[in-house]
């Protein structure tokens, strides 16, 4: 695939994401954003929540935590898990700071191998 080809989404395609926001009672919000950072697909619990943030968060490693201090989180107060989907786009989700989704990672890693197969 080239770079100029078109790739299009439906929204049966990113659906997963709400699974995601089920399985951690802590879920801020989420994002899928391509390589370049944009926005693909979002889902957030907070009104305050600026995806277009989180999807920068997907494409750099620089430190964002003034951006999210705008929106009203402290730093410390939460964790941010990024993954690769594929190639071409990245997962972000932002999640409060708390020690019950420890074990909930598992049951993330399960819903991006059935997303990725």
């Amino acid at each position: 695939m080239s770079k100029d080809d078109v790739i299009l989404f439906s929204e049966n395609d990113f659906k997963f994401l709400e699974d995601i926001r089920k399985t951690f009672p802590t879920f801020i919000g989420g994002v899928i954003a391509d390589e370049n950072g944009f926005v693909v697909a979002s889902c957030k619990d907070q009104i305050c929540f600026d995806e277009e943030i989180l999807a920068l968060s997907t494409i750099t490693n620089r430190d964002l935590h003034e951006y999210y201090a705008k929106m009203g989180f402290e730093e410390g107060s939460y964790i941010k898990v990024k993954r690769d989907l594929n190639n071409h786009l990245k997962l972000c989700i932002l999640l409060n700071k708390d020690p019950v989704n420890l074990p909930l990672f598992k049951e993330l890693n399960r819903l991006l191998e059935r997303k990725l197969l």
